[in-house]
């Protein structure tokens, strides 16, 4: 892991140094508190960048997965709700973020394994 420095993260994000800092959940993965002697604070920006993008590569697929679902394999909104959790307008209007797309994806892949299978075929879901 390469960190840089806190205040160039921050540049980096747009935001600021105390941010980072306080925005635990978000960001506490990837700041490094300084130690006295051994090292400055420092953050993982790359990584942080790849998670976010992998945040968004699982929303945008869980997205095209219950449209999927929805005009291909003749399945109700409703339906994925039950299984899921997530609302029927939620989903409908695939107006979701990051965890109703977690819950959306882990519930139809262990309900409905062969038609996640073939959405995974067609559309392709690697990671």
């Amino acid at each position: 892991m390469s960190y840089i420095s806190v205040q160039l993260a921050a540049e980096q994000l747009d935001c600021t140094v105390a941010c980072l800092f306080r925005d635990a959940p978000k960001y506490r993965p990837f700041l490094r508190k300084s130690t006295k002697g051994n090292h400055d604070a420092g953050f993982n920006l790359s990584g942080f960048l790849e998670a976010e993008s992998l945040k968004e590569e699982l929303t945008e697929k869980t997205k095209l997965l219950t449209e999927y679902l929805h005009h291909i394999e003749g399945m109700k909104y409703y339906e994925i709700e039950n299984i899921s959790g997530v609302t029927q307008q939620s989903i409908g209007t695939c107006i979701f973020g990051f965890d109703a797309a977690l819950k959306i994806a882990r519930a139809i892949k262990k309900k409905y394994p062969y038609e996640f299978k073939r959405f995974e075929i067609y559309y392709g879901w690697k990671k």
